[in-house]
Formats: C-alpha cells, structure tokens, sequence
C-alpha cells in the first residue's frame, strides 16, 4: 500500500508559489485552510491583486490553474497522511 501511496505522491509534489511583497501570507493562507474553502478571490485578495489578473499570474508562474493547484496541494496532503499516520 505504501508504495502505491509513494508513486502516487512522487508527480504531485508542488513548489510553493511566491508572490512578491506578500510575505508569505499567501502559502500561510493556504496551507492552514487545505481542509476548508480556499477560494481565488481570498487568495488574490492576499496577493494584493485583481482577482483576474492573479488568476493569469498564477496559471503563467505555476504552470496550472488556481483550482488545479489547490487540488494537487490536497491530494498530496492526502498521500502524505497516509503514507505517515498509523
């Protein structure tokens, strides 16, 4: 199972997005609501720009879209417990 688990995980490990001048808000904002509601609207608010043009921003610098990244982030969180919980 475990390994499964690890193959699973290994493609959907994910660089952390930066965004200048935000302080690290925006990784904060998002690694402490992955259970909940992440919205792109909170999150460009955050990032200090126009929720339209933090879309593109972010689809340019990461290479996917903004719902295509949160869900990476969750199942990675997801293959991560269950590869290190009992």
């Amino acid at each position: 199972m475990s390994q499964i688990i690890r193959q699973i995980k290994m493609p959907l490990t994910i660089r952390a997005f930066t965004i200048p001048d935000a302080n690290g808000d925006f990784n904060i904002y998002i690694n402490e609501n992955l259970s909940d509601e992440v919205t792109l609207a909170k999150a460009a608010e955050i990032a200090h720009m126009n929720r339209t043009y933090f879309s593109v921003y972010f689809k340019q610098e990461m290479g996917m879209g903004f719902n295509d990244f949160i869900t990476k982030t969750r199942m990675a969180k997801a293959a991560d417990l269950l590869l290190n919980t009992d």
